[in-house]
């Protein structure tokens, strides 16, 4: 037995909600349409509302702390995390009312389930209004807008037994049937006293919903709390795309999560990379110029103007870092100050950002001219802007904790409407932090993300296991250092300066990781800063001037005498000669100036400053997708099938990971087929996502019972080989994609095979039920298609109870014993009765 500690992951720690629910008490099927019709494909928006109702309408939970003790009891990641419960019960915000939190990742469309909600516990009489609160004014304009048009959709509205919802701010009294969306510091500070005037005594009957509700632990805890009590409400749900206390902790009260790294999986959020290594983050200008480059191929590529996000810590770095780079836009890139206004917008809370704050609600409209923002971190959050490419984290600070990380990166993960991902290929948003934070933040990123070691299976596309399928197609910075002065000290007493070799063309170069940990390197070439002999030598002989405690200026003249213009620029020539420079560059410049150094005092300090069936096809196995596993899902549910032939498909990283699975002091649940020739199958490894799928994949590589299978695979959980099908929940149709576990070839046969848990045997899901009858069907017409040819797709959902029968049929290799097998399962949904 392992005493491995087995990292504790954020979706650990989610308290899941009971899904068997008495129809008599909560029958979410009546709201299932218009759910639908309000989210679209985003099944993701739907669990969350289902969720959230589930919770607070079942009757399954009295309340919070119900809901944490049943958890706790049946998670032993929450046990470890926290010992007992009473140490849980101690940190939940607020236990006797349904106060829970969704976590939604940023750019995944929060405002849809806030509004979900609402809508439905206003249409269920659940609560008479409700309370949406947001954590500033901008947010709240927005919230209002996207709101009213969910309230005037028709289409929604159709589908709701109701009035649709009257939307006020609260500027208004909050009446029967309204949805108030109002800013928190206007509640806390009584700004609105009509809003608490409204719901004084409403607490059982009023829904608080809070967007971006990380704020209320960081930072309003306390007001927080004293405005929930007051009122008591029943009520209160939060979501928010950054679920962390300030030290970086989880929240305890999450029923829902949808992850960022999810949310790129799926191709919601645009892909992240962020610098692992580089050679250009050493003076400002060259990072500008690289930072750039990148900003103009970026534009190059999408056909459209980018946005570059610059995050600062604070508003007097804002200000400066914003300042240096309009410079070197006007000197180094010959733009004009109005050019520069137009392309560079500075946000910040005070007076002089004003009129940027007003140019910021426009930035995603296609007339804006804004391509770079600089702005200090928490003052972005809310945007809803999609054509964010590029973030660079100016500070460490700004980009040090889970918190400030998910903030920075959710503020360009938007994709922009329209795009093409043909192309364009699979958006992504460029991390532009210094790299020697990348340790840090690679931890930090990782965490966020919740990445971890995975090794990959795939399709040996010359393996003879390979074969094809029907389908059906349905119509920087700043040090600072002493310098110790040498008394009678000769000053260039080589008469040159000894330097580096540099050119005025630079070739940079950065290493990009995505959070699969792909990487890629990235060139570009920059322009050095050039100086003339003349330029340097004016600059040295001022320098002199900055000797200190030299009131009188007797050193001074001393130097300025000793090394006037002309022997300081035969000096200078000297050096170029000797070491085989033309240019003086910026970096030769800082050469000569350190090398005045020696004779300041020792005292002296010097600064250095170092993102209906209408086709049929056929697929090939070969167009299998590669699969991955976790350690983390190796060492809970999953079971790895490899042969000594997988070693040599994985990288060499893989193969450390490798090593680490097939250890067997580490706990992975892991299985060698010993004989390679029992593999049958194209794929380089097999991953078993169950205990009835490891089962059944044993036997299908015991030689006992595979003599007669010709070849199989295991499908991958979506978007290989897929069909619709349909079930009924309550008195509503639900439509789903059926993608079966395994494709068998024995005789003329392919035998699809989905596998299920005894359980199903005695307590069928309606969703199996409808898959099965859709595949019935499905394979039905393929044969009919096939009817002159001597192949034949057979169908079956097995269980483990029905695995020997099973392979029984197959030791016999008849066909029309194959055809004839039904499993347990198979028999129980034959009989069931609609």
């Amino acid at each position: 037995m392992s005493n491995a500690v087995i990292k504790i992951k954020e979706q650990d720690l989610v308290l899941k909600v009971r899904k068997n629910i008495k129809k008599e008490v909560w029958d979410d099927s009546i709201y299932h349409n218009f759910i639908n019709q309000l989210t679209g494909s985003r099944d993701y928006q739907k669990e969350a509302i289902l969720t959230a109702l589930r919770f607070m309408c079942s009757g399954q939970y009295q309340n919070t702390l119900e809901l944490a003790k049943e958890n706790f009891e049946n998670n032993f990641h929450l046990q470890e995390k926290y010992t007992t419960f009473a140490n849980l019960e101690k940190q939940l915000f607020s236990i006797n009312n349904y106060t829970v939190s969704l976590d939604l990742a940023t750019g995944t469309g929060k405002t849809w389930v806030l509004y979900g909600i609402a809508a439905i516990m206003l249409s269920a009489n659940k609560v008479d209004q409700v309370l949406v609160l947001a954590p500033s004014v901008t947010i709240e304009e927005e919230l209002i807008e996207k709101f009213k048009s969910f309230a005037t959709d028709d289409n929604l509205n159709v589908l709701l037994d109701m009035t649709p919802p009257k939307i006020i701010n609260g500027s208004e009294s909050i009446i029967k049937n309204c949805i108030c969306i109002e800013n928190r510091d206007a509640i806390y500070n009584n700004k609105r006293s009509s809003i608490l005037d409204s719901v004084e005594n409403e607490g059982e009957r009023t829904l608080i919903l809070s967007d971006e509700v990380h704020h209320v632990f960081y930072s309003e805890e306390n007001k927080w709390k004293e405005f929930i009590d007051k009122i008591n409400f029943r009520y209160n749900i939060g979501v928010s795309g950054t679920c962390y206390y300030s030290n970086n902790d989880y929240f305890n009260n999450v029923i829902y999560r949808y992850s960022l790294k999810q949310a790129m999986e799926d191709n919601r959020v645009k892909m992240v990379e962020y610098v692992e290594e580089s050679n250009f983050l050493t003076k400002n200008d060259n990072k500008w110029q690289v930072i750039i480059n990148s900003h103009e191929e970026i534009k190059k590529k999408i056909n459209q103007r980018p946005l570059t996000l610059i995050v600062t810590a604070n508003i007097p770095s804002c200000r400066k870092v914003a300042l240096e780079f309009k410079k070197i836009l006007e000197t180094k890139y010959h733009f004009n100050k109005e050019e520069i206004e137009d392309k560079v917008l500075v946000i910040h809370s005070g007076r002089d950002a004003l009129e940027d704050r007003i140019k910021l609600k426009s930035v995603d409209k296609n007339d804006s001219k804004v391509e770079w923002i600089f702005s200090v971190s928490m003052l972005t959050e809310g945007w809803d802007v999609k054509r964010v490419f590029q973030i660079v984290p100016h500070e460490e600070r700004a980009f040090n904790s889970k918190l400030l990380i998910a903030q920075v990166l959710g503020r360009g993960l938007r994709i922009p409407n329209g795009w093409n991902y043909q192309e364009n290929g699979i958006p992504k948003v460029i991390i532009y932090n210094h790299a020697k934070w990348a340790p840090n933040v690679k931890k930090l990123v990782d965490e966020v993300l919740e990445i971890e070691k995975k090794i990959s299976t795939s399709i040996d596309e010359n393996s003879d296991y390979n074969f094809t399928l029907i389908n059906v197609n349905y119509k920087p910075s700043r040090t600072s250092r002493k310098i110790k002065k040498l008394d009678n000290y000769n000053l260039f007493e080589k008469g040159y300066v000894v330097l580096p070799s540099d050119n005025q063309i630079e070739t940079v170069e950065t290493k990009f990781v995505d959070i699969n940990n792909k990487a890629r390197t990235w060139s570009t070439q920059i322009s050095n800063k050039i100086y003339s002999i003349n330029e340097l030598a004016e600059i040295m002989w001022h320098r002199f001037e900055d000797l200190p405690d030299d009131k009188d200026g007797k050193m001074c003249k001393k130097y300025q005498k000793e090394w006037n213009i002309e022997r300081l620029k035969k000096m200078i020539k000297t050096s170029l000669s000797k070491s085989g420079n033309v240019y003086i560059t910026e970096k030769l410049k800082q050469v000569f100036l350190s090398s005045m150094g020696v004779i300041f005092r020792a005292d002296s300090t010097i600064v250095d400053y170092k993102t209906i069936p209408d086709e049929f096809i056929e697929i090939s196995t070969k167009e299998l997708k590669k699969d991955y596993v976790s350690g983390n899902s190796l060492s809970d549910e999953k079971v790895l099938f490899w042969t000594q032939e997988s070693i040599k498909y994985l990288t060499e990283e893989e193969k450390e990971f490798f090593n680490e699975i097939i250890d067997t002091t580490n706990a992975y649940r892991q299985q060698e087929i010993k004989n390679v020739y029992d593999f049958k199958t194209p794929q380089t490894m097999v991953i078993a996502d169950s205990d009835p799928e490891k089962k059944f994949i044993k036997k299908l590589t015991d030689p006992s019972f595979n003599q007669n299978i010709i070849k199989w695979i295991k499908s991958n959980s979506n978007g290989f080989y897929f069909f619709e099908y349909s079930w009924r929940k309550g008195e509503h149709t639900q439509i789903g994609k059926f993608n079966p576990d395994f494709f068998i070839m024995v005789a003329n046969r392919v035998i699809v095979v989905e596998i299920k848990d005894d359980d199903q045997i005695n307590n069928t899901d309606l969703e199996n039920i409808g898959k099965y009858k859709a595949a019935i069907n499905h394979f039905k017409i393929i044969n009919q298609h096939l009817k002159n040819q001597d192949l034949k797709y057979k169908f079956t959902m097995l269980t483990p109870c029905s695995y020997e029968n099973f392979f029984n049929k197959i030791k016999s290799n008849e066909p029309n014993e194959i055809d004839k097998f039904n499993s347990d399962l198979d028999a129980k949904i034959l009989n069931y009765n609609d």
